[in-house]
């Protein structure tokens, strides 16, 4: 995907770099169907558009679900030929690597032609719509747990960009980075009252066997305006995962859209105090062997609160640093 990726950018490219004008402006991409091929286009509009050949006998239904990109039907007139398209027109400028993404999913869809053109269409779309809609603006507190797990990932990434798949928080696994039999659990707060953090289930401060557990915790501020917004720190992962789309369905499911940069561009965060604490058995916590004969029945969903500083002492920086290593199998 990352080729067709920049084969699509480099056609928007050429595009732009053309004098605009009243009339369509296209640019044939390497995929043919039944000899006529799939365009980049810029509309009279000044839209990016893919422009999928389509029969004229096909119906294609009008999908505006998302407010950011569009799927219409469209006819364009050269003399006395007519052709149709299924038209995927991006409304707002600022997605257009989102776009490009999806116009690259597209193309390789249709490479493999396993369904009509159009319906390749219409599924490639269903599976990008969640990206291009808009949601309910989070909480300063969700969104510094956010921006802890994003650092996080990113100084992995520092290390070895094969672990852009170590996170696994959004996909409610008990920990929110595995690799290699290592795992990681970041808590972060905007608070600037103590040091404690909320432990959800019974599981979430069990070491893997074989492995280690390491829980890492920071204190953000939003006073200083010299900080880091979420959308800079997506936008930089972004450019350094080899999945992009990957990538932005794990934000859509911690409730962050991409779509929606705007309302948090201007919410900057900036890394007070941070601690590292290697899980023992001599940390403070609540697990299954915590009860003598098991779980008691009827109870489940246990939530509480760790006090970190009536933890063991913290990790050293060549501890963090082995630690991290280890996740990437080094």
């Amino acid at each position: 995907m990352n080729d067709l990726r920049t084969v699509v950018a480099d056609h928007w490219a050429a595009l732009d770099a053309q004098p605009r004008s009243s009339a369509w402006l296209t640019s044939a991409l390497p995929v043919s169907i039944e000899a006529a091929p799939v365009l980049c286009a810029i509309g009279p509009d000044r839209k990016r558009h893919l422009l999928v050949p389509v029969k004229s006998s096909d119906v294609v239904p009008a999908d505006t679900r998302a407010a950011a990109v569009h799927l219409l039907p469209l006819v364009l007139e050269a003399g006395s030929r007519a052709s149709c398209y299924a038209n995927l027109v991006l409304l707002r400028d600022d997605l257009a690597h989102i776009f490009t993404g999806l116009c690259a999913d597209v193309i390789g869809a249709l490479s493999f032609r396993r369904a009509t053109p159009l319906a390749v269409v219409e599924e490639v779309l269903d599976g990008w719509h969640e990206l291009f809609r808009s949601g309910a603006q989070l909480g300063i507190e969700r969104l510094a747990g956010l921006c802890g797990e994003l650092f996080f990932l990113n100084s992995l990434l520092d290390i070895d960009l094969a672990l852009a798949d170590a996170w696994q928080g959004p996909l409610r696994s008990p920990h929110d980075f595995v690799a290699n039999g290592w795992h990681a659990e970041v808590k972060a707060t905007a608070s600037t009252e103590g040091r404690s953090v909320r432990i959800h289930g019974l599981d979430q401060l069990v070491p893997p066997s074989g492995g280690g557990l390491m829980l890492r915790w920071m204190r953000l501020d939003t006073a200083d305006g010299t900080g880091t917004s979420i959308p800079e720190l997506v936008d930089r992962i972004t450019a350094r995962v080899g999945r992009p789309r990957e990538f932005w369905q794990l934000l859509a499911r911690c409730g962050y859209l991409v779509a929606d940069r705007d309302k948090y561009s201007g919410i900057r965060f900036t890394v007070m105090e941070e601690a590292s604490y290697r899980i023992t058995e001599q940390f403070p916590r609540v697990v299954p062997t915590s009860f003598v004969n098991g779980v008691p029945a009827g109870l489940s969903d246990f939530r509480y609160t760790l006090d970190l500083d009536l933890a063991p002492a913290p990790m050293q920086k060549d501890e963090i640093s082995d630690f991290m290593n280890a996740m990437a199998g080094k």
